[in-house]
């Protein structure tokens, strides 16, 4: 018996992979930010051990999002308040990859704790200073770098690879639809909850926004697709 992977329905039933979506020029316009990069991405790629596209894909609907609130938001007084306060108190998006200090915090925790584990990744978590608040004056310029955008993603490919390794995923399109939704909802996520929010349409206003709107996994997967020769299978056997 075949396995119906229900973000497919998503993605062929609607309009992410058709063109005519209400957000489909700023799709475009993220698909075009990463190529006009591509020699650079192709340079931080090559010193991580992951495939560059799966990558890739699972930050490509934050750049999306991005590109409808890059003009709107100023995040300076926002930054003076994180450097004082924390993210506990003052946390916010910022750049491409619309990271927050909390989820970069998170990933330097769980780096730093498993150095056996993540040691050629401890570079990503390391400051040349102990004082808490250079600390988190330095992580801000490098969530505004995108080169370290690049690598914090790349880094979380890795942790996530690792973390969710005894899932039995049945295809590349099913994992990058799961690593997308937990990179969406946070380290701390349960997995049940990554699981259902994978066909949940409530990108990129979220669900209290009554217009139309797409499921983040589904517009993951879509650059998966455009960015690799051979399509993968959508069904699945089950296991």
């Amino acid at each position: 018996m075949l396995k119906f992977f229900p973000l497919m329905g998503v993605l062929f039933s609607g309009t992410v992979l058709l063109g005519q979506g209400p957000f489909e020029s700023k799709i475009e316009e993220a698909f075009s930010f990463l190529e006009k990069r591509e020699v650079q991405i192709n340079e931080v790629a090559g010193k991580f051990d992951c495939p560059k596209a799966s990558a890739l894909a699972i930050g490509f609907p934050e750049l999306i999002r991005y590109q409808l609130v890059k003009d709107l938001f100023e995040t300076t007084a926002l930054e003076l308040l994180y450097e004082d306060l924390g993210s506990r108190e003052v946390d916010f998006s910022i750049g491409p990859f619309q990271m927050k200090p909390s989820f970069v915090e998170e990933l330097e925790t769980v780096i730093l704790n498993h150095p056996n584990v993540f040691s050629e990744l401890q570079w990503v978590a390391a400051y040349d200073t102990e004082d808490v608040k250079n600390q988190r004056a330095i992580r801000l310029q490098r969530l505004e770098s995108f080169e370290w955008q690049l690598n914090y993603l790349f880094s979380f490919y890795k942790v996530a690879d690792l973390s969710f390794s005894d899932e039995a995923f049945c295809n590349e399109h099913e994992k990058i639809a799961f690593f997308a939704s937990a990179y969406n909802l946070g380290f701390k996520a349960e997995r049940n909850l990554i699981r259902s929010f994978i066909s949940k349409e409530i990108f990129p206003y979220g669900k209290k926004y009554n217009g139309p709107q797409v499921a983040y996994a589904a517009l993951a997967v879509r650059y998966f697709q455009e960015q690799t020769p051979r399509k993968t299978e959508i069904f699945c056997v089950n296991r």
